[in-house]
């Protein structure tokens, strides 16, 4: 079947189901040379995803053989066994175009990255924390402690989300906790009630924006809960 796949279609071919009918038509009449069996659409359909996979598996083998670790020029003098030169010269462009684009994509994140005053993974919540003690004079809740993670404070007086969905969270529980943006007759939500209302129950060993000492066992035995009254505060504030 590898054969196969080499004499009717390029190196840098990737899904087979994509091919021209008269291609796929072609690959089956070889094989039909030398094994028999029920031609059925679903059939069909298993071969060409096994001969993407053989394709792709091959392909891999000879890119770490013959390109990685090598000069592009390098890289293309190299060119394997059974292998058109002008195919290998052509794939050798479309991986060393690839790492470009990947390169480029990640200077752009290392940007967004520096941008940013914290990312989790960058600053430890610990850190977070005291900045905040020193700044406000008190210990922040979970709500602040996730937007100081997910947020920059501009100079002019605006801020810089990491993504929309840290964005429209944030804002969903400072609706809840803020009376001025409730109507008349709902019922306010604690800012620890908001923030598991919005961002879901802990996982067990996990309590979100609080440190890796916290355990559901320690935070909430401070008489919060993760289960109490917030259900059915939702449900009135969304009727």
């Amino acid at each position: 079947m590898g054969i196969v796949i080499r004499l009717h279609c390029k190196i840098w071919q990737q899904k087979f189901s994509k091919l021209l009918e008269k291609t796929k038509n072609g690959l089956f009449q070889n094989l039909e040379m030398w094994y028999c069996w029920d031609r059925t659409p679903q059939m069909d359909k298993e071969m060409l995803q096994h001969m993407t996979a053989t394709h792709k598996g091959w392909r891999g083998m000879l890119k770490s053989k013959h390109y990685k670790g090598k000069t592009f020029e390098d890289s293309v003098a190299s060119v394997p066994l059974g292998v058109d030169p002008s195919d290998w010269r052509t794939m050798c462009q479309k991986w060393n175009s690839r790492e470009k684009q990947d390169i480029v994509e990640r200077n752009k994140q290392n940007r967004t990255h520096q941008n940013m005053t914290y990312r989790w993974g960058r600053t430890s919540i610990y850190q977070l924390k005291d900045d905040f003690v020193k700044t406000h004079q008190r210990e922040p809740d979970r709500m602040e402690v996730s937007r100081m993670g997910r947020c920059k404070d501009l100079s002019d007086g605006t801020r810089r989300w990491v993504d929309d969905e840290s964005r429209d969270r944030f804002e969903r529980m400072t609706q809840m906790t803020t009376p001025s943006l409730q109507s008349d007759d709902a019922a306010l939500v604690s800012v620890e009630d908001a923030f598991v209302a919005v961002m879901g129950r802990d996982r067990p060993g996990r309590v979100r924006c609080a440190g890796k000492a916290e355990t559901l066992r320690t935070w909430y035995g401070r008489g919060e809960s993760s289960s109490g009254g917030y259900h059915t505060q939702v449900q009135q504030l969304q009727q």
